[in-house]
Formats: structure tokens, C-alpha cells, sequence
């Protein structure tokens, strides 16, 4: 028979676990972000900065590019020419995201924690060959996602929004464990007393 505590904590746990599942696979908007430039900051276990200069989180109409409207938070390379580098704090095996006004080809870049190059894809001129608002999701899905590095083949000025990184099954087993673990030290101290 279980006790008020034991119940409690449980339900705690599995809060916590739907919790974590629902933030790990669930896009990352910018919405709680707010608007100006950074060096780098971190929202839903990834870490976003340029190559170079700041990066922006923007509110204005350029958001169209990337399906949202004025208002809604977006990330851009504002003066262009910078890469954008996505540092996970978790390896993930999957990673996406909706990219926009690009007007000339980039490529999104799967590394694993060494530094090797997991596989890319291309992404093409979209203003010259997709309609407006010229945008596009692409993803990568690898084993063993380190970090992501989208790269421009020059000065172009591109906006991102809807991140998305779905950890890798490991990851889930080892915060089950954990959870199992807390919930048989919280049985065995309650048995105790």
C-alpha cells in the first residue's frame, strides 16, 4: 500500500518525465526570448550564436519569411555573413528547423562531440526557387548530434524559427533510471521509518 508521500513523489516523477518528453520533442519559438542581440544564449538545451557578431531575435515583419507574423520572435544573422552554430547540450538524433529568405545556398551541417562531420544538407536559393515567403524546414537525423552549423555561401541575411531537437533514446532511458531510482529511495526511506 502506498502512502501520501510515496503517491506524491511518484506523481511528481511522472509530471517531471511527460514533462521532459513534451519540452525535448516540442519546437523552440523564441516567443519567450526576448527581442535584441546576443552573444549567445540557451533555450530548450540548445545553445544559439553566429560564427561572428551577435545574433538577434527579431519581432519585426521580416518574420513573414519564416511563416510568422509580425510580432512573433525569430532568429536572424541581421547584418549577414555569419554562420549559425547550434551547440546541444545533449546528443539528439534528430534536429530541424523553418529557415527563410535565404537568396543564396546554405548548408546544415550535422557534427558529432569530435568534430565530424555526421552529414549536411542543402538548402537552395529559396528566394529563386520557392514561392513566397520563400521557406522552407530541413532537417538532419544522425546518431550522436553534437552540434549544428548552418553556413552560408556569402554575406546573406537569413531568419530561423521553429527549432526543433528530439534527444536520442539513451537519453530517455537514462532520466527513466533516474526516475526509478528516486521513486525505490523514496519506497525504501518510507519502509525505514
Amino acid at each position: 500500500m502506498l502512502t501520501k508521500r510515496t503517491k506524491l513523489s511518484l506523481a511528481i516523477m511522472t509530471a517531471f518525465s511527460i514533462g521532459f518528453t513534451q519540452a525535448a520533442n516540442a519546437a523552440i519559438d523564441f516567443e519567450s526570448i526576448a527581442v535584441g542581440s546576443y552573444s549567445s544564449f540557451t533555450e530548450g538545451g540548445v545553445t544559439f550564436s553566429l560564427s561572428s557578431g551577435d545574433i538577434s531575435v527579431s519581432d519585426d515583419g521580416n518574420g513573414a519569411y519564416v511563416l510568422a507574423a509580425p510580432g512573433t520572435h525569430f532568429l536572424d544573422n541581421r547584418f549577414g555573413g555569419a554562420d549559425f552554430i547550434f551547440d546541444l547540450a545533449a546528443p539528439v538524433s534528430y534536429f530541424g528547423m523553418q529557415i527563410g529568405a535565404a537568396n543564396s545556398p546554405q548548408t546544415l551541417s550535422a557534427y558529432d562531440s569530435l568534430n565530424n562531420l555526421l552529414g549536411s544538407v542543402a538548402i537552395p536559393d529559396q528566394v529563386s526557387y520557392l514561392p513566397y515567403p520563400y521557406t522552407g524546414f530541413y532537417s538532419l537525423s544522425f546518431a550522436g548530434i553534437d552540434h549544428v552549423i548552418l553556413t552560408g555561401s556569402s554575406g546573406d541575411w537569413v531568419v530561423v524559427d521553429n527549432v526543433t531537437a528530439v534527444p536520442e533514446p539513451e537519453t530517455y532511458a537514462m532520466l527513466l533510471a533516474g526516475l526509478g531510482l528516486l521513486g525505490f529511495a523514496a519506497r525504501r526511506r518510507q519502509q525505514n521509518v
